[in-house]
Protein backbone atom coordinates (compact mmCIF):
# COMPACT_ATOMS: atom_id res chain seq x y z
CA UNK A 1 0.00 0.00 0.00
CA UNK A 2 1.31 3.54 -1.01
CA UNK A 3 1.74 5.78 1.92
CA UNK A 4 -0.93 8.20 1.83
CA UNK A 5 0.36 11.71 0.22
CA UNK A 6 0.69 14.26 2.93
CA UNK A 7 -1.42 17.37 2.97
CA UNK A 8 0.06 20.66 2.17
CA UNK A 9 0.77 23.21 4.18
CA UNK A 10 -0.93 27.20 3.74
CA UNK A 11 2.56 28.96 3.75
CA UNK A 12 5.44 28.02 1.10
CA UNK A 13 9.15 27.67 2.59
CA UNK A 14 12.00 28.14 0.08
CA UNK A 15 15.08 26.23 1.30
CA UNK A 16 18.83 27.82 1.53
CA UNK A 17 20.46 25.87 -1.55
CA UNK A 18 22.46 23.27 0.62
CA UNK A 19 20.57 23.57 3.83
CA UNK A 20 20.52 20.98 6.41
CA UNK A 21 16.96 19.05 6.02
CA UNK A 22 16.42 19.09 9.79
CA UNK A 23 17.34 23.10 9.92
CA UNK A 24 14.66 23.35 6.94
CA UNK A 25 12.04 21.25 8.55
CA UNK A 26 12.32 23.42 11.83
CA UNK A 27 12.07 26.36 9.44
CA UNK A 28 8.95 25.21 7.78
CA UNK A 29 7.06 23.56 11.05
CA UNK A 30 7.62 27.24 12.76
CA UNK A 31 6.66 29.43 9.84
CA UNK A 32 3.33 27.47 9.42
CA UNK A 33 2.62 27.30 13.00
CA UNK A 34 2.84 23.36 13.23
CA UNK A 35 4.78 20.75 15.81
CA UNK A 36 8.13 19.89 13.96
CA UNK A 37 8.25 15.97 14.81
CA UNK A 38 5.62 15.05 13.22
CA UNK A 39 6.51 16.67 9.86
CA UNK A 40 10.32 15.07 10.21
CA UNK A 41 8.62 11.77 11.13
CA UNK A 42 6.66 12.08 7.62
CA UNK A 43 9.33 13.08 5.53
CA UNK A 44 11.90 10.73 7.12
CA UNK A 45 10.07 7.78 7.08
CA UNK A 46 8.43 7.71 3.75
CA UNK A 47 10.14 5.91 0.94
CA UNK A 48 10.74 8.85 -1.36
CA UNK A 49 11.52 11.83 1.47
CA UNK A 50 11.51 14.30 -1.70
CA UNK A 51 8.14 13.18 -2.62
CA UNK A 52 6.81 13.68 0.61
CA UNK A 53 8.26 16.98 1.14
CA UNK A 54 7.15 17.79 -2.04
CA UNK A 55 3.59 17.78 -1.04
CA UNK A 56 3.99 19.66 1.85
CA UNK A 57 5.56 22.83 0.19
CA UNK A 58 4.25 22.30 -3.26
CA UNK A 59 8.01 23.18 -4.59
CA UNK A 60 9.13 20.35 -7.16
CA UNK A 61 10.91 17.28 -5.82
CA UNK A 62 13.99 18.24 -8.17
CA UNK A 63 14.23 21.66 -6.86
CA UNK A 64 14.48 20.63 -3.12
CA UNK A 65 16.76 17.66 -4.44
CA UNK A 66 18.83 20.61 -5.58
CA UNK A 67 18.49 22.70 -2.75
CA UNK A 68 18.42 20.43 0.13
CA UNK A 69 21.52 17.56 -0.26
CA UNK A 70 20.59 14.79 2.26
CA UNK A 71 17.43 14.04 -0.53
CA UNK A 72 19.88 13.15 -3.21
CA UNK A 73 19.72 9.70 -4.61
CA UNK A 74 21.63 8.47 -7.01
CA UNK A 75 18.94 9.31 -9.78
CA UNK A 76 19.13 13.12 -8.31
CA UNK A 77 23.09 13.72 -7.95
CA UNK A 78 24.20 16.89 -5.62
CA UNK A 79 24.14 19.60 -7.83
CA UNK A 80 28.16 21.08 -7.68
CA UNK A 81 29.87 17.59 -7.90
CA UNK A 82 30.10 16.43 -4.22
CA UNK A 83 28.55 12.76 -5.48
CA UNK A 84 25.41 11.79 -4.07
CA UNK A 85 25.89 12.43 -0.29
CA UNK A 86 26.82 16.00 1.27
CA UNK A 87 29.77 17.26 2.40
CA UNK A 88 30.79 16.64 5.69
CA UNK A 89 31.42 20.42 6.84
CA UNK A 90 28.77 22.45 8.08
CA UNK A 91 28.65 26.46 8.07
CA UNK A 92 26.63 29.07 8.79
CA UNK A 93 24.89 30.53 5.87
CA UNK A 94 24.97 34.00 4.29
CA UNK A 95 22.97 35.89 6.71
CA UNK A 96 21.87 38.35 3.77
CA UNK A 97 20.70 34.46 1.98
CA UNK A 98 19.16 33.81 5.03
CA UNK A 99 17.23 36.54 6.00
CA UNK A 100 15.78 36.66 2.42
CA UNK A 101 14.20 33.41 3.09
CA UNK A 102 12.81 34.25 6.50
CA UNK A 103 15.85 32.17 8.21
CA UNK A 104 17.69 33.63 11.32
CA UNK A 105 21.41 33.22 11.73
CA UNK A 106 21.16 29.69 13.31
CA UNK A 107 20.55 28.33 9.47
CA UNK A 108 23.90 26.11 8.68
CA UNK A 109 24.70 24.58 5.44
CA UNK A 110 26.24 21.64 3.65
CA UNK A 111 29.85 23.75 2.99
CA UNK A 112 32.04 23.32 -0.16
CA UNK A 113 35.72 24.61 -0.40
CA UNK A 114 34.44 26.65 -3.70
CA UNK A 115 31.62 28.74 -1.62
CA UNK A 116 33.62 30.82 0.66
CA UNK A 117 32.27 33.69 -0.80
CA UNK A 118 28.64 34.82 -1.53
CA UNK A 119 28.68 35.98 -5.02
CA UNK A 120 25.29 36.95 -4.89
CA UNK A 121 25.66 39.19 -1.94
CA UNK A 122 29.48 39.87 -2.37
CA UNK A 123 29.82 38.51 1.75
CA UNK A 124 32.70 36.70 3.06
CA UNK A 125 31.31 33.42 4.62
CA UNK A 126 34.33 30.93 4.68
CA UNK A 127 33.78 27.46 4.90
CA UNK A 128 35.85 24.07 5.35
CA UNK A 129 39.16 25.18 7.21
CA UNK A 130 38.18 28.94 6.83
CA UNK A 131 35.98 29.09 9.95
CA UNK A 132 33.90 32.31 10.00
CA UNK A 133 30.92 32.31 12.58
CA UNK A 134 27.63 34.37 11.61
CA UNK A 135 28.65 37.32 13.43
CA UNK A 136 31.77 37.40 11.67
CA UNK A 137 30.65 37.55 8.15
CA UNK A 138 31.49 41.12 6.00
CA UNK A 139 31.12 42.45 3.30
CA UNK A 140 33.48 42.26 0.21
CA UNK A 141 32.52 45.47 -1.52
CA UNK A 142 35.82 46.95 -0.54
CA UNK A 143 37.75 44.00 -2.19
CA UNK A 144 35.82 42.56 -5.34
CA UNK A 145 38.86 40.57 -5.80
CA UNK A 146 37.14 38.04 -3.38
CA UNK A 147 34.71 37.73 -5.78
CA UNK A 148 36.74 37.02 -8.52
CA UNK A 149 38.82 34.41 -6.87
CA UNK A 150 35.60 32.65 -6.01
CA UNK A 151 34.81 32.35 -9.27
CA UNK A 152 37.65 30.91 -10.27
CA UNK A 153 37.58 28.58 -7.53
CA UNK A 154 34.26 27.57 -9.09
CA UNK A 155 35.44 27.21 -12.64
CA UNK A 156 38.33 24.74 -10.67
CA UNK A 157 35.92 22.70 -9.33
CA UNK A 158 33.53 22.42 -12.42
CA UNK A 159 37.15 21.64 -14.65
CA UNK A 160 38.82 19.50 -12.06
CA UNK A 161 36.15 18.08 -10.01
CA UNK A 162 35.07 19.04 -5.97
CA UNK A 163 37.09 16.33 -4.50
CA UNK A 164 40.25 16.68 -6.48
CA UNK A 165 39.61 20.83 -6.72
CA UNK A 166 39.23 20.22 -2.89
CA UNK A 167 42.39 18.15 -2.04
CA UNK A 168 44.32 20.75 -3.92
CA UNK A 169 42.92 23.67 -2.19
CA UNK A 170 43.58 22.23 1.65
CA UNK A 171 47.35 21.47 0.68
CA UNK A 172 47.38 25.23 -0.85
CA UNK A 173 46.03 26.29 2.25
CA UNK A 174 48.65 24.61 4.74
CA UNK A 175 51.25 26.30 2.58
CA UNK A 176 49.52 29.60 3.19
CA UNK A 177 48.96 29.14 6.53
CA UNK A 178 52.85 28.45 6.62
CA UNK A 179 53.78 31.62 4.98
CA UNK A 180 52.11 34.34 7.08
CA UNK A 181 52.86 32.81 10.18
CA UNK A 182 56.19 32.91 9.14
CA UNK A 183 55.84 36.38 8.03
CA UNK A 184 57.21 35.47 4.64
CA UNK A 185 53.88 37.05 3.35
CA UNK A 186 54.87 40.61 4.47
CA UNK A 187 57.52 40.15 1.89
CA UNK A 188 55.17 40.21 -0.81
CA UNK A 189 55.20 42.96 -3.33
CA UNK A 190 52.14 41.46 -4.57
CA UNK A 191 49.71 45.13 -5.48
CA UNK A 192 46.18 43.07 -4.76
CA UNK A 193 47.11 41.37 -1.63
CA UNK A 194 48.61 44.86 -0.02
CA UNK A 195 45.31 46.61 -1.67
CA UNK A 196 43.21 43.66 0.34
CA UNK A 197 45.11 44.03 3.61
CA UNK A 198 44.65 47.79 3.71
CA UNK A 199 40.60 47.55 2.54
CA UNK A 200 40.13 44.63 5.31
CA UNK A 201 42.65 45.99 7.82
CA UNK A 202 44.82 43.33 8.22
CA UNK A 203 48.00 45.34 9.80
CA UNK A 204 51.17 43.49 10.81
CA UNK A 205 51.80 43.26 14.55
CA UNK A 206 47.73 43.83 15.54
CA UNK A 207 45.07 41.42 16.66
CA UNK A 208 42.94 40.38 12.96
CA UNK A 209 40.52 37.87 13.25
CA UNK A 210 41.03 34.62 11.23
CA UNK A 211 38.07 35.23 8.69
CA UNK A 212 40.11 38.53 8.04
CA UNK A 213 43.39 37.07 6.96
CA UNK A 214 41.80 34.02 5.19
CA UNK A 215 40.13 36.37 2.59
CA UNK A 216 43.04 38.48 2.41
CA UNK A 217 44.98 34.98 1.69
CA UNK A 218 42.25 33.87 -0.24
CA UNK A 219 42.76 34.66 -3.86
CA UNK A 220 46.50 33.54 -3.76
CA UNK A 221 44.98 30.49 -2.27
CA UNK A 222 43.11 29.79 -5.46
CA UNK A 223 45.61 30.73 -7.31
CA UNK A 224 47.92 28.71 -5.91
CA UNK A 225 45.05 25.74 -5.95
CA UNK A 226 45.18 25.92 -10.02
CA UNK A 227 49.38 25.75 -10.14
CA UNK A 228 48.86 22.19 -8.00
CA UNK A 229 46.03 21.07 -9.91
CA UNK A 230 47.83 21.91 -12.79
CA UNK A 231 51.03 20.48 -11.87
CA UNK A 232 49.77 16.82 -10.88
CA UNK A 233 47.66 16.74 -14.17
CA UNK A 234 50.99 17.51 -16.14
CA UNK A 235 52.88 14.43 -14.24
CA UNK A 236 49.81 12.19 -13.97
CA UNK A 237 49.96 12.63 -17.84
CA UNK A 238 53.89 11.61 -18.80
CA UNK A 239 55.49 15.15 -18.50
CA UNK A 240 58.74 15.24 -17.14
CA UNK A 241 58.77 15.65 -13.50
CA UNK A 242 61.77 17.78 -12.31
CA UNK A 243 60.79 20.26 -15.20
CA UNK A 244 57.45 20.69 -14.31
CA UNK A 245 58.15 21.29 -10.65
CA UNK A 246 60.29 23.77 -11.73
CA UNK A 247 58.08 25.46 -13.78
CA UNK A 248 55.86 25.17 -10.83
CA UNK A 249 58.19 27.25 -8.98
CA UNK A 250 58.37 29.94 -11.18
CA UNK A 251 54.51 30.13 -11.60
CA UNK A 252 54.63 30.45 -7.98
CA UNK A 253 57.18 33.37 -7.72
CA UNK A 254 55.13 34.95 -10.80
CA UNK A 255 51.87 34.66 -9.62
CA UNK A 256 51.60 34.34 -5.70
CA UNK A 257 54.55 34.89 -4.04
CA UNK A 258 55.39 37.88 -6.18
CA UNK A 259 58.32 39.68 -4.67
CA UNK A 260 59.13 37.41 -1.50
CA UNK A 261 60.76 33.58 -1.44
CA UNK A 262 59.32 30.48 0.11
CA UNK A 263 60.75 29.24 3.13
CA UNK A 264 63.45 26.72 4.52
CA UNK A 265 63.10 23.23 4.24
CA UNK A 266 59.79 23.16 6.75
CA UNK A 267 58.16 25.14 4.24
CA UNK A 268 55.24 22.88 2.82
CA UNK A 269 55.42 23.42 -0.65
CA UNK A 270 58.77 22.00 -0.75
CA UNK A 271 57.04 18.73 1.04
CA UNK A 272 54.59 19.19 -1.31
CA UNK A 273 56.83 19.27 -4.83
CA UNK A 274 59.27 16.32 -3.28
CA UNK A 275 56.51 13.96 -3.04
CA UNK A 276 55.87 14.72 -6.78
CA UNK A 277 60.05 14.01 -7.02
CA UNK A 278 59.52 10.76 -5.15
CA UNK A 279 55.94 9.37 -5.09
CA UNK A 280 54.91 7.55 -2.51
CA UNK A 281 52.40 4.56 -3.81
CA UNK A 282 49.40 6.85 -2.47
CA UNK A 283 50.78 9.81 -4.36
CA UNK A 284 51.01 7.42 -7.81
CA UNK A 285 46.87 6.22 -7.20
CA UNK A 286 46.35 10.11 -6.80
CA UNK A 287 48.40 11.37 -10.17
CA UNK A 288 46.27 8.05 -11.95
CA UNK A 289 42.62 9.71 -10.63
CA UNK A 290 43.88 13.16 -11.55
CA UNK A 291 45.08 11.49 -15.42
CA UNK A 292 41.16 10.14 -15.30
CA UNK A 293 39.35 13.12 -14.71
CA UNK A 294 40.56 16.38 -17.09
CA UNK A 295 42.36 14.88 -19.76
CA UNK A 296 41.87 18.11 -21.92
CA UNK A 297 43.03 20.44 -19.23
CA UNK A 298 46.74 19.12 -18.52
CA UNK A 299 48.60 21.62 -20.39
Amino acid sequence: MEPTPPRRLPLRVVPLTGETLDGYLRRLARHNGTPYSPLRIMVRDHPVPAAALSGLTGLTPTNLCRALPELCTADEPVVGGEGHRPARWRSPACTHCAAARGADTTTTVFACAERAVCRKHQRWIGGPHLPCTANQQFSCAAAPALTAAATRHHRLAGIWGTPLTRDAFDDALVVFNYWRKNGILFGSTDPGLRTRRASLGWVADTYIPEPIIDACCYPGTVTLTGVILRLRARIAHGADTRTSVNNAHAEIARTVLIGARPGGAGDPLHYLTSSLLWPSPQTTSHHDEIANSATEHST
